[in-house]
C-alpha cells in the first residue's frame, strides 16, 4: 500500500512539474500567434509627443552633464560661461555634422578631428592647459560624471563645515 502511495505522489509530482514547464513557455511567448502580436506593438514609430519628451529630456541630460563637468574644472565663472557656450555650440554643429554624408569613415574622422580642433582654437588661449585637457577627455567621452558628483559633495560639506565653525 504505502508502495502505491509513493509511486502516484511521484507520478503527480512529474505531471505538475512538466505541466508547469509547457504552460510557463507559452506565457514566454514562444507560441507564434503571440510573437507576432508582441512584435507588431514594438515597431510602431514614435509618436511627435514622445520625440518632443525624448528631445527635452536629452536637453535636460545634457545641461546636467555640462554642469556636472563644470564643476570639475579651476577656471573662475567668466571661464566656465565661455566653456558652456562653446560646449553647447560644440554639440549643436556636432549634431549637424553628423548629418553630413562622407564617403568614407576615415574621412569622417579626419573631418571629425579638424573640426575640433578648429573649434575648440579659440578657447585654448583663454583656459589652462589642464583644463583643456579636460575638455578633450569630456569631449572624447573619458570624462566620469560619478566623480564629478562625487566632488561636488564634497566641496558642499566642506562648505557646510566652514559655516558651522
Amino acid at each position: 500500500m504505502n508502495k502505491k502511495i509513493l509511486l502516484f505522489v511521484c507520478f503527480a509530482m512529474i505531471s505538475i512539474t512538466v505541466f508547469g514547464q509547457y504552460n510557463n513557455r507559452s506565457r514566454r511567448g514562444i507560441d507564434p500567434l503571440r510573437r507576432t502580436q508582441s512584435a507588431a506593438t514594438q515597431n510602431q514609430p514614435p509618436s511627435e509627443a514622445q520625440k518632443e519628451r525624448f528631445a527635452k529630456k536629452l536637453e535636460e541630460r545634457k545641461e546636467e552633464l555640462i554642469t556636472n563637468f563644470l564643476s570639475t574644472l579651476k577656471a573662475d565663472e567668466f571661464q566656465k560661461e565661455i566653456i558652456k557656450q562653446t560646449l553647447n555650440d560644440y554639440f549643436e554643429k556636432k549634431n549637424e555634422f553628423y548629418k553630413f554624408p562622407f564617403a568614407s569613415t576615415r574621412e569622417r574622422e579626419d573631418a571629425e578631428k579638424l573640426f575640433n580642433e578648429a573649434h575648440f582654437a579659440e578657447l585654448k588661449t583663454i583656459i589652462s592647459e589642464a583644463d583643456m585637457v579636460k575638455v578633450n577627455d569630456f569631449i572624447t567621452g573619458k570624462f566620469s560624471e560619478s566623480d564629478a558628483k562625487k566632488n561636488i559633495k564634497k566641496k558642499k560639506k566642506k562648505k557646510k563645515k566652514k559655516k558651522d565653525n
